[in-house]
């Protein structure tokens, strides 16, 4: 037993930085670090350490439910960048609104904004030119609520004000998307 408890000190101290100082996984605020794939500015993006946008002003259940929703929109980003070949940049719009519309149609923020980002990454899996369309067209996506719908496109950012309220996404923004790429 002796020997476990110095084995297990042993691996302790070997995983301790010089000085005792403290480890972290996190970089960065307390949103979980800046990231060049959102509205906030920052360093480069780190894995588990990326955000979109500045959470300044957010109490901790706001930082940690955004990072929630953050987490599960970088795999459609990081999909994009498999696919598509470009990393797409994200920007929430209106984050307080977009959470109490999108919870009060028992929805969330990442599935509102995840379907315009998918749709543009499905545009990639179909061909080559379609691929070399997005890459060369959309920087990026802007994301907020709205009733009705709409979509534009503003210096290679795709500004998507939605809901899943109205019914056939894909009908109505794959036509678009393909007209203006």
């Amino acid at each position: 037993m002796k020997n476990a408890i110095m084995f297990g000190a042993m691996l302790f101290l070997a995983a301790c930085p010089k000085g005792g100082s403290t480890m972290s996984t996190e970089t960065g605020g307390p949103g979980g670090g800046g990231g060049d794939t959102g509205g906030g500015g920052g360093g480069g993006a780190i894995e588990g350490a990326r955000s979109f946008g500045d959470t300044d002003g957010m109490n901790l259940e706001e930082r940690k439910y955004w990072k929630g929703q953050d987490d599960y929109l970088f795999r459609t980003i990081d999909d994009g960048t498999d696919k598509c070949g470009v990393t797409f940049t994200v920007e929430w719009v209106g984050r307080k609104e977009l959470r109490a519309a999108a919870v009060k149609n028992n929805n969330s923020p990442y599935g509102i904004c995840d379907s315009i980002v998918a749709e543009a990454v499905s545009l990639c899996r179909e061909g080559e030119d379609e691929k070399q369309s997005v890459a060369g067209k959309i920087k990026g996506f802007r994301c907020g609520y709205g009733k009705p719908r709409s979509l534009t496109m503003d210096n290679g950012i795709v500004v998507w004000m939605g809901n899943h309220e109205e019914s056939n996404f894909s009908e109505w923004a794959k036509p678009w998307l393909m007209k203006n790429l």
